[in-house]
């Protein structure tokens, strides 16, 4: 028979059946094994009316610590302000060749 027509044919092996309690054992290695690598524990908050977990992620993860952090206001306000202020002459000198739409003639009144 034809590659092509594999797709055809039935599985013989069996559907394993996965219970309530496999879930929720394997949902519960695997957070217990993400929150022991974490450096500052999330908050949890339990919600058993609505049945529901949620969690605080941290700010920062601990595969994330190479990234750069952001810097702080109070460092980009000074740099904004020193690099903000063109000097004058090379304002002046890049206006030079082209003409400043302010200096249009203004009707009298």
């Amino acid at each position: 028979m034809l590659k092509i027509f594999n797709f055809l044919k039935k599985e013989t092996g069996e559907v394993k059946l996965v219970t309530m309690r496999e879930r929720f054992e394997a949902a519960q290695s695997e957070m217990n094994a993400v929150l022991e690598n974490m450096s500052e524990m999330p908050v949890i908050t339990v919600d058993a009316t609505a049945r529901r977990i949620e969690m605080a992620m941290p700010e920062y993860f601990a595969d994330e610590a190479l990234a750069l952090p952001a810097p702080d206001k109070e460092e980009t306000a000074s740099q904004d302000a020193t690099t903000s202020k063109p000097d004058t002459e090379d304002a002046s000198s890049e206006n030079s060749g082209e003409k400043d739409n302010n200096d249009t003639a203004k009707p009298a009144a």
